[in-house]
């Protein structure tokens, strides 16, 4: 295995949807081994979904991109998006695909959570239960740095759980800053979703995007 930081070819090279290449600008250089790990697993992701939008035989999944920060899991996601908005044209009878970032997440799903009162009555125990059943519906659904929120774990878990749950068999890419180890602590359910029947949970070793590349530095 070369070691990190390794020039490997570009992704000009990768055989993806021709589609997603066009918007991709991950074209545009030689990448990194480890850039090019998520590069390729998110190329597979979306032939998947083209071939479901075509009307041939696939089976939704989600895709987890776990790595350290900068290695380009969001952007990568951005792009996505990006891609599946020319594609619901073809399920025009399903909710749009959908990019949560991690501050409208907390503030939309978990923010009642924050609130001096009992999460599990009352009106705002109501809207998240709107808010989930709205995310589980998506028919591509984006969530951005899972594990970001800073709540209890027990709050966390709870909510994430039962979004999660909903979202079993449905189009779902997530990305983390988080080892399946930590994953784990936080939820071994969760953890244990993300590995589940097609879903892939990739541990990425790339590094971050924007480090030097002088060593001496």
């Amino acid at each position: 295995m070369s070691k990190p930081g390794k020039q490997t070819t570009s992704s000009e090279a990768i055989n993806a949807p021709e589609a997603f290449l066009e918007i991709s600008s991950f074209h545009e250089a030689p990448l990194p081994e480890g850039q090019t790990e998520l590069f390729l697993a998110v190329c597979k992701f979306c032939e998947e979904v083209e071939r479901e939008c075509a009307g041939k035989p696939s089976v939704p999944r989600w895709l987890t991109l776990s790595g350290r920060p900068g290695c380009g899991k969001t952007h990568l996601a951005k792009e996505v998006l990006k891609w599946a908005l020319r594609y619901h044209e073809a399920r025009p009878l399903v909710e749009p695909p959908m990019f949560m970032p991690s501050r409208a997440r907390r503030d939309v799903l978990f923010g009642g959570c924050r609130e001096t009162y009992d999460i599990f009555n009352g009106s705002k125990a109501h809207a998240i239960d709107r808010h989930i059943d709205d995310l589980s519906s998506v028919w591509l659904l984006i969530l951005d740095d899972f594990g970001f929120e800073r709540l209890s774990s027990d709050q966390q878990s709870h909510y994430w759980y039962r979004l999660l749950d909903a979202r079993m068999g449905k189009w779902t890419l997530m990305t983390t800053n988080l080892a399946a180890r930590q994953i784990a602590k936080f939820d071994e359910r969760i953890r244990s979703r993300m590995w589940r029947d097609r879903n892939v949970l990739l541990e990425s070793g790339a590094i971050d995007w924007y480090m030097p590349k002088d060593d001496s530095l």
